[in-house]
């Protein structure tokens, strides 16, 4: 009948999350690896689960808080 609508990867929400808190190093790491994992989840079955947009976004503001010095 009808098909239901496609779930969130968690993993891109807590890649979303993590990459929030860019100004801590250990968020970012944690926000770049769960923003690879849950585009390979995505990818992995066929564009059937959501969430592109927000890890996509989760490794940006990630790869951001890795690249930016840190004020000691």
């Amino acid at each position: 009948m009808w098909d239901a609508a496609p779930q969130n990867s968690n993993k891109a929400v807590a890649s979303l999350v993590c990459g929030v808190l860019f100004l801590c190093a250990p968020a970012s790491i944690a926000a770049v690896v769960l923003g690879h994992l849950a585009l390979s989840d995505i990818k992995r079955t066929a564009n059937r689960m959501a969430g592109k947009g927000m890890a996509i976004a989760g490794l940006v503001m990630g790869y951001l808080g890795i690249a930016l010095p840190r004020c000691t």
